[in-house]
């Protein structure tokens, strides 16, 4: 609790970040080049987004990166 967990398996192309604090829940798709740190910043910097074009107003959660809507459905195995 109170901690991120990363979760990625590069074999279908995607990571899952959960935050034991609040609980967002954030899925994007990766490559074999991409490492945790990776998905953290992108959650981060999309966070970072959102807030900047709602002035500030939006909360930083979501559950899935834009334009994602087509990935399957991670299956919470890590590979690494």
């Amino acid at each position: 609790k109170g901690s991120v967990e990363i979760k990625i398996n590069t074999h279908k192309g995607h990571a899952r970040l959960a935050c034991g604090s609040c609980g967002v829940n954030f899925q994007m798709s990766v490559s074999s080049l991409d490492d945790p740190i990776d998905v953290y910043h992108e959650w981060i910097d999309q966070c970072a987004t959102i807030q900047k074009d709602d002035g500030g107003n939006s909360p930083t959660v979501m559950s899935r990166r834009a334009g994602s809507d087509d990935e399957e459905p991670f299956d919470g195995a890590n590979d690494e």
